[in-house]
């Protein structure tokens, strides 16, 4: 989108900070897709403030990025650390399949696969093209009676949806958030 987005940084932990709680919770897969949801939500923060605010699409990524520390640490309970060593995680679940030795190694080269091929399908769609267009040439896209805001936003949803899921697989392979 041709935007320095810095709600990563937050969004990376809050999707591991969810992550991990859904599995003391007893839900590690649950916990996956609870992560993607946290991610698209600060994503679309991000958006809003930087499409309905105009505020700065730097300033937008760096507020909310300030302000997923707090919900981060209210996400843990206010603690800074929350290990998950006595849970099953979505890798020791997965190591009773393909075996302890690469477990790790196999279900994260898999989430990978299936998120680059959803990415991929996802940006050959018309939608997908237009949020490309979008970060190329936005007076274009205006022109060409597509909204760039709503593009925008779905494009920061779904880069932070990502970065979400990052978070989750490495909170719940290192066993802590």
């Amino acid at each position: 989108l041709n935007i320095p987005d810095l709600t990563v940084d937050g969004s990376f932990t809050l999707g591991a900070a969810v992550a991990v709680v859904m599995t003391l919770s007893g839900h590690p897969i649950l916990g996956l897709f609870a992560a993607i949801l946290a991610g698209a939500a600060a994503g679309f923060l991000t958006a809003f403030l930087q499409t309905k605010m105009k505020i700065q699409p730097i300033l937008a990524g760096i507020i909310t990025m300030t302000a997923l520390y707090s919900i981060n640490l209210m996400v843990m309970d206010d603690k800074a650390n929350v290990p998950i060593t006595q849970q099953e995680s979505i890798y020791t679940a997965f190591g009773s399949l393909v075996g302890k030795q690469a477990q790790g190694m196999v279900l994260s080269l898999l989430i990978l696969i299936l998120a680059g091929a959803a990415m991929v399908l996802f940006l050959k769609t018309p939608f997908g093209l237009s949020v490309r267009a979008t970060g190329d040439n936005e007076s274009m896209v205006r022109s060409s009676s597509i909204n760039p805001n709503f593009t925008i936003t779905i494009g920061l949803c779904v880069a932070n949806a990502l970065t979400g899921l990052s978070g989750a697989v490495v909170g719940q392979a290192q066993k802590t958030a």
